[in-house]
């Protein structure tokens, strides 16, 4: 089994989803083969906290 390191977003966000990764990657686990599609992916809390095999990351912020 191979060692996967999190890593931490390079930004806090306002409205950041960080700190559901203890919850949520116990319901990635049986899905984790598939591709984590995240529309609004901020300050990118979730992917690289879940960190996926292959992910479509979006977010239309202008800021």
């Amino acid at each position: 089994m191979a060692i996967v390191t999190r890593l931490n977003p390079p930004l806090k966000w306002a409205g950041g989803k960080r700190w559901l990764i203890s919850y949520m990657s116990t319901l990635w686990e049986p899905f984790s083969n598939r591709r984590l599609v995240e529309p609004f992916c901020g300050g990118l809390g979730v992917a690289l906290g879940l960190a996926p095999k292959s992910a479509l990351l979006n977010d239309i912020n202008p800021h």
